[in-house]
């Protein structure tokens, strides 16, 4: 939904909706974890071999998305979207799940 529509709807329907969204969220995380279980099972059925990365190239990458992140930032700037908060907000629930 765009913010055009949101602020289109009551508060009281936007407080129902968000109500609803705490209550998914969870059960739709959950859901997700089952069936990333059932496609590795599945998966491993077929012969697939997944490799988890080293620490070492976990590092890599990171190293190199932190050029990457600051365009991604600027970019939504642009478009008048707040990719600064949008970012913090993903690191932030990346460090909090690993």
């Amino acid at each position: 939904m765009n913010k055009d529509k949101w602020n289109a709807i009551s508060k009281e329907d936007q407080a129902t909706i968000m109500q609803i969204n705490k209550e998914w969220v969870e059960k739709q995380a959950k859901l997700w974890s089952q069936l990333d279980k059932e496609a590795e099972a599945f998966s491993a059925e077929k012969g697939v071999k997944i490799i988890k990365a080293s620490k070492e190239e976990e590092a890599r990458i990171a190293e190199i998305m932190k050029e990457i992140l600051p365009a991604y930032v600027k970019d939504m700037k642009a478009k008048g979207l707040p990719g600064d908060k949008a970012l913090e907000f993903c690191l932030e629930y990346i460090r909090t799940h690993p």
